[in-house]
């Protein structure tokens, strides 16, 4: 697993670009790609520390997507639901093999 300090080195290199893609004034639908592209590369980093996860975090983003349509939300409210892609960045904070701990 990568070490806590690193990853969260990668997080706010992450946020700041997502920051940064403001200042560049682009239409709404490049913009929302340029996020979501950094969104998804971070749940990689995810996904490379814990392979079991592989998918995990695009799947919970598609399930939150379609319980949101189902339910009517607006369009700019189902494009803040990608963030669902990193639901699971809490466990890069985890001591290595806490995971992996098996219960008697």
């Amino acid at each position: 697993m990568a070490p806590i300090h690193g990853m969260m080195r990668s997080i706010q290199e992450v946020t700041r670009q997502l920051a940064s893609l403001n200042s560049l004034q682009l239409p709404d639908g490049p913009l929302q790609e340029a996020r979501l592209l950094q969104l998804r590369r971070l749940a990689r980093q995810i996904e490379a520390s814990f392979p079991e996860h592989l998918g995990h975090g695009e799947r919970t983003a598609d399930y939150a997507l379609l319980i949101a349509n189902a339910i009517g939300l607006p369009g700019d409210q189902l494009t803040d639901l990608h963030a669902a892609l990193l639901h699971d960045i809490g466990l890069l904070t985890l001591p290595d093999g806490l995971l992996t701990m098996r219960l008697l």
